[in-house]
């Protein structure tokens, strides 16, 4: 039997003025055949994925997370490749790989000690 609770991750949102070029340009990209396109709101930086989590699981790791935000500066992050997840004629997640950044290791590590806590 399958697992029908939702599925969580912990992710930073990514500003309208890089997420808007970055769709516009993936849009008018001949390899990328989404059937359906998720808004640029809605595009993030993946942390960490949690997979299916109670109530009182995502309750507790709120308190710690916040204290995590209060905690970093701000940040830049640059991208290199471009691609997708999932079968290239179906793809399912447009990907940009981050490039290597010191401060977004820290914060996956912070983030992911919070999680295993």
């Amino acid at each position: 039997m399958s697992d029908t609770r939702p599925h969580y991750f912990i992710g930073i949102p990514i500003s309208p003025e890089i997420a808007n070029p970055i769709f516009e340009a993936a849009k008018h990209e001949p390899a990328f055949t989404f059937k359906k396109w998720v808004h640029p709101l809605d595009y993030h930086l993946t942390l960490i994925f949690l997979g299916a989590a109670e109530d009182s699981q995502l309750h507790q790791l709120k308190g710690s997370l916040q204290a995590i935000a209060e905690e970093t500066e701000t940040f830049s992050v640059q991208f290199g490749n471009i691609d997708v997840f999932g079968d290239r004629r179906q793809p399912r997640v447009l990907h940009l790989e981050p490039k290597e950044n010191d401060r977004l290791a820290v914060l996956r590590e912070r983030t992911k000690e919070a999680v295993l806590q």
